[in-house]
C-alpha cells in the first residue's frame, strides 16, 4: 500500500524555505543573527567577569540556603519583597554544586539564552535586533548582576517564541505566564497585559475553533494562580521599614504619576548625561507614546502596552520607586509585543519605518547609551561594590577570623559570597548575613554605639573586630544627623568620632564605587 505521508526530505526542504522566508522578511541573516550574538557573548562574558557581586544579589543567595529542604527554605524567604522562583533555581544550583558562584553562573546561562532565543528568533530588522542585543539590560543588567529580573526578561522572551504556535493549546503559555507572575512583582502586572492583549485578539478574531477560549481560560486561571503565590510569598512584608506610609497610596499621588510624573517614575531609561527635566518630563514619554503607537497593527497589543505602561507606573508610585532594572523590564514588554506582531504579519514588514517605529529605536538607542557608559566604568577600574576588597582584606591571615561590623549594617551582607567571616548586625544585635528593614529595627545608630558593640563583641569572643563605615570620619568634623532611609539615620557626635579614631586604626579606604557600596575599614585597636 503506497504511503499517502510526505517525504522526510519534503518536510525539511519545507522548514528551509519557511526559515529562508522569515530571513527574508526581516532582512536578517542567519550568518549576521550568528555574528551578533558571538559578540553578545563576548561582551556578556567580559561584564559578568568585571562585575562585583552587591548586596542585593548575595541576599538571594543567602535566602536559598535557609531551611534543611526546599519549603522549609520558601516559608524562610516569604516577606522579603520577591517570589521564590528565583530562590528555587539558586538552592538547585548549589544542591549540585555548593559554591557561591553559582549565583553568577546561574544568572548568566539565563541571560544567554534568553539573548540566543532574541538573536536567532526575533523576527526583527539588523539594526533593532542589534540595539535590542546590545542595550544595557540585555547585556549587563539581565546578565551580569545576579538577580530576578534576567529570568523574567527569558520568560518573556520564550512567550513571544511560542506564541504563534501554541497561543491556541492549553498549557505552554499557561505555564510560562505562571511562572512569569514569579520571577518578581512587576512581571505580574506583565502577565496581566500579555492575558488582556489575548483577550482582545480573541474579541477580534472571533475564533470558531473552542480550544482557544480553553487555552485563554487556562492561562487565565494560570496567572490568577501565580500572582497569588506571589502575593503570598511577598506579604506580609518582613522588611516593612521599605514599605512607604499609607498616606503616599492616594488617588491624586497615583493619577500625578501616571501623568506629569510618568517620565519620572521610569527616569533612570534615560543615561545618566542627559537625565534633565525636560528629557524625563517631555521626550521620555513621548518615547513611550511613540513605542506603543509603534504597535498600531494590532489593537490588543497597544492596549496591552498601555495597561502594562500604567500598571507599573501605579507599583513604583504605590509600593517602591523603580531603579533600572525595573523600568526596563517596560522595554522588554515591548520587544515582545513587537515580537508577537511581527510574527503574525503574512506580508513583510515595510522597508520604511515610521515616526512611531522611529520613536521605539530612539527609546532602545538610549539604552544603548547606557551600555557604553557601564562598560565605560568597567574599562576605568570601577566596581559595583569594593566587597570584593573588603573580602581580600579579610582573608588576610590576622583578619581570617574577624568578626565584621559596621554603618549601614547593609555593607556587611556581600561579605558571605567571597569569605567566610562572621557578620555581626549592631542594630538588629545578632550575627545574621541578612538585614532585616523592619521599623523595631529601624533605629538611630551612633558612632559611640558602633564603638561600645565593637568593644562587647570582643569582650565575648576574644577574635579581632573590622568595622566598616559607609561614613568618612575626620577629628573635626561638626556634628550632624546623616539619614539612611529605611534603616535609620546615623548620628554623628565629634566627640564620640574622637574617641572612635583614637580607640580604631584604619586600616583601607576603598572608593569609588558605582553603588553606595563604598567605605572605609578600620580594626579594633589603636595607633
Amino acid at each position: 500500500m503506497a504511503s499517502t505521508a510526505p517525504f522526510p526530505s519534503a518536510n525539511l526542504v519545507g522548514s528551509r524555505a519557511v526559515a529562508s522566508r522569515t530571513a527574508a522578511d526581516t532582512g536578517t541573516s542567519m550568518a549576521l543573527r550568528s555574528a551578533y550574538w558571538c559578540l553578545w557573548l563576548a561582551a556578556a562574558l567580559f561584564a559578568t567577569t568585571q562585575h562585583v557581586m552587591w548586596r542585593d544579589e548575595i541576599r538571594a543567595l543567602t535566602l536559598a540556603r535557609h531551611g534543611s529542604n526546599v519549603w522549609e527554605m520558601i516559608y524562610a524567604a516569604r516577606g522579603y519583597g520577591h517570589p521564590t522562583l528565583w530562590h528555587i533555581l539558586l538552592r538547585g544550583a548549589l544542591s549540585l554544586y555548593d559554591n557561591p558562584v553559582v549565583l553568577a553562573v546561574v544568572a548568566f546561562a539565563i541571560g544567554a539564552a534568553a539573548s540566543a532565543l532574541l538573536a536567532f528568533k526575533a523576527p526583527f530588522r539588523p539594526l533593532m535586533l542589534a540595539l535590542a542585543l546590545f542595550s544595557a539590560f540585555s547585556i549587563y543588567e539581565y546578565v551580569a548582576v545576579a538577580r530576578n529580573y534576567g529570568l523574567g526578561m527569558f520568560l518573556l522572551f520564550a512567550i513571544a517564541a511560542t506564541w504563534k504556535h501554541y497561543r491556541d493549546r492549553a498549557g505552554v503559555i499557561a505555564g510560562l505566564l505562571f511562572l512569569l507572575c514569579n520571577t518578581n512583582i512587576h512581571s505580574v502586572v506583565l502577565a496581566g497585559a500579555l492575558l488582556l492583549f489575548w483577550f482582545v485578539e480573541l474579541v477580534q478574531e472571533k475564533p470558531s475553533d473552542r480550544r482557544a477560549g480553553t487555552s485563554f481560560a487556562i492561562a487565565a486561571a494560570a496567572v490568577l494562580i501565580g500572582a497569588a503565590a506571589c502575593a503570598w510569598q511577598v506579604y506580609p512584608p518582613v522588611d516593612s521599614a521599605v514599605m512607604p506610609a499609607s498616606s503616599t497610596h492616594g488617588v491624586d499621588r497615583i493619577a500625578a504619576a501616571l501623568t506629569i510624573n510618568l517620565g519620572a517614575a521610569f527616569h533612570e531609561l534615560l543615561p545618566a548625561a542627559i537625565r534633565s527635566v525636560i528629557g524625563v518630563i517631555i521626550i521620555l514619554p513621548m518615547l513611550f507614546l511613540l513605542s506603543i503607537a509603534s504597535l498600531r497593527a494590532s489593537t490588543g497589543a497597544m492596549v496591552a502596552a498601555a495597561a502594562a505602561l500604567a500598571g507599573m507606573t501605579v507599583v513604583f508610585a504605590t509600593i517602591y520607586p523603580g531603579s533600572y532594572r525595573h523600568q526596563a523590564l517596560f522595554i522588554v514588554f515591548l520587544l515582545t509585543l513587537t515580537w508577537i506582531v511581527r510574527d503574525k504579519q503574512s506580508q513583510p514588514m515595510r522597508d520604511r519605518p515610521t515616526s512611531a517605529s522611529l520613536g521605539f529605536l530612539a527609546l532602545l538607542a538610549l539604552q544603548l547609551w547606557s551600555s557604553v557608559a557601564v562598560f565605560t566604568r568597567m574599562t576605568q577600574a570601577v566596581p559595583e561594590s569594593r566587597s570584593r576588597d573588603l573580602a581580600a582584606l579579610l582573608a588576610r591571615p590576622s583578619l581570617h577570623d574577624a568578626i565584621v561590623i559596621g554603618d549601614p549594617d547593609t555593607m556587611l551582607e556581600a561579605v558571605p559570597y567571597y569569605v567566610d567571616n562572621r557578620v555581626f548586625l549592631v542594630r538588629e544585635r545578632r550575627y545574621s548575613t541578612t538585614v532585616t528593614f523592619s521599623n523595631d529595627a529601624k533605629t538611630e545608630m551612633s558612632i559611640g554605639k558602633l564603638l561600645n558593640a565593637a568593644k562587647a563583641v570582643h569582650a565575648r569572643t576574644g577574635r579581632p573586630i573590622v568595622i566598616v563605615l559607609q561614613q568618612q570620619l575626620d577629628p573635626g568634623m561638626a556634628g550632624s544627623v546623616v539619614e539612611r532611609g529605611y534603616y535609620g539615620p546615623l548620628r554623628i557626635d565629634p566627640a564620640e568620632v574622637r574617641t572612635f579614631l583614637a580607640s580604631t586604626r584604619r586600616i583601607a579606604r576603598f572608593a569609588p564605587a558605582a553603588s553606595d557600596e563604598s567605605y572605609d575599614v578600620y580594626t579594633l585597636g589603636s595607633n
